[in-house]
């Protein structure tokens, strides 16, 4: 059999395997987006629908994101930084500068009200707030005073999560300071994206090699029967 027919069956191969996972994958893009239309509700579901297709929860640390914490701290002159994201019970966090935790209750943690805002959320003075009372990060070590967080927007709008700054004395941040919180907090969704193309880009040549294996075996297989 020509070589001709090897290649057109691969490719063939190739593309009713793309197909198909296309299908297996468009209804939940159709659901995501219906949810993410003007004409509906974005609801905390749909929400929590975006934040599940980052695959970003529960993954190990990573330089990326620790650098753009570091340097959050740094622009804003703070000793604290965290990247979390805000999944139905916790507040998990990705990084974590000076700060011990991996995660919080979201019934006491910071991202409920700052979920609400598109804008940097600024809560100058932590002690005087009520809702922090029984943070472990307020009322205990190490008794931070002060937040600022930039959320962490998907490109539908979105707030997963957010890039914030804590210190221990009540305080505010300049017109630059806050400049940089956002830019920081865009790179940290520049990363994420980044990490999702390249998943897809794996995932498609695997996918690839596996159809050319397949097509090597049928090869093999049809010249033993000649």
């Amino acid at each position: 059999m020509s070589t001709m027919g090897t290649s057109y069956r691969s490719d063939r191969r190739l593309r009713n395997a793309l197909v198909a996972i296309q299908q297996e994958v468009a209804p939940a893009e159709a659901a995501l987006a219906a949810a993410l239309s003007p004409e509906r509700p974005r609801t905390e579901a749909t929400r929590l629908l975006a934040l599940e297709q980052l695959q970003i929860l529960d993954t190990g640390p990573e330089k990326e994101f620790d650098d753009l914490a570091h340097l959050a701290a740094q622009v804003c002159a703070t000793p604290f930084a965290v990247i979390s994201f805000a999944d139905r019970d916790r507040e998990w966090f990705k990084s974590a500068v000076g700060l011990p935790v991996r995660e919080l209750p979201r019934a006491v943690s910071f991202s409920a009200d700052a979920l609400q805002h598109r804008e940097i959320h600024v809560l100058p003075d932590l002690a005087s707030d009520s809702r922090f009372l029984h943070n472990p990060l307020v009322s205990g070590d190490p008794k931070l005073r002060f937040y600022a967080a930039a959320p962490l927007l998907t490109p539908e709008g979105f707030a997963v999560g957010m890039l914030g700054v804590c210190d221990r004395t009540p305080r505010e941040l300049s017109p630059p300071q806050l400049d940089g919180l956002r830019a920081l907090a865009r790179q940290v969704m520049a990363q994420i994206e980044l990490k999702r193309r390249r998943r897809s880009e794996k995932e498609l040549s695997s996918e690839k090699l596996m159809l050319e294996a397949a097509g090597l075996s049928d090869r093999v297989r049809e010249e033993k029967i000649q």
